[in-house]
């Protein structure tokens, strides 16, 4: 004869609608941060519109700041974005000198990347109104480094423009 088989008890539902619960707030939690992630920084006052600011440079008679970054955008872009673009005082060189300024990412327009060869993001062009490479580096710049030796704004002005900016906010 055969020995009588011991059943299980049967696991609640309810157990079994916490784990699908738990799981579901892992992808969701999962899914923000991979969107977060994706989104680059904001640029206020850049336009992604490259031939339009050569022709407001042409009319202007200034230049344009050009700068590719990735898409989605890597830490490196975000740091010289976030440490560097976005810096108080980097906005205000950046509108006393007159620049357009365009923001491109090089997956969204690989045409003007490859105009330009530009390889290494991020990157920085000064361009004149026709398009021409004033200036071109690529990689992360502090924000001093960035006005000084790129757009050869000196430590005195960029201190007489902070002092402006205290004394006007």
């Amino acid at each position: 004869m055969t020995e009588p088989v011991e059943k299980q008890p049967r696991k609640p539902r309810f157990d079994r609608w916490v784990k699908l619960g738990f799981v579901a707030v892992i992808v969701i939690v999962v899914a923000v941060v991979y969107l977060v992630q994706q989104k680059a920084p904001e640029l206020e006052g850049w336009s992604s519109d490259l031939p339009g600011a050569l022709a407001a440079a042409k009319e202007r008679q200034t230049q344009v700041l050009l700068v590719f970054t990735n898409n989605p955008p890597s830490q490196e872009d975000r740091s010289f974005i976030e440490k560097c673009l976005t810096w108080r005082t980097t906005r205000n060189v950046l509108t006393h000198l007159g620049y357009e300024r365009v923001h491109l990412t090089i997956a969204d327009h690989p045409s003007a990347a490859q105009r330009y060869q530009v390889s290494n993001v991020p990157a920085v062009l000064l361009l004149d109104s026709a398009g021409t490479i004033l200036k071109q580096r690529s990689g992360y710049m502090s924000d001093l480094a960035f006005c000084n030796e790129f757009l050869g704004i000196s430590v005195a002005e960029i201190r007489k423009l902070q002092e402006q900016d205290q004394t006007n906010p």
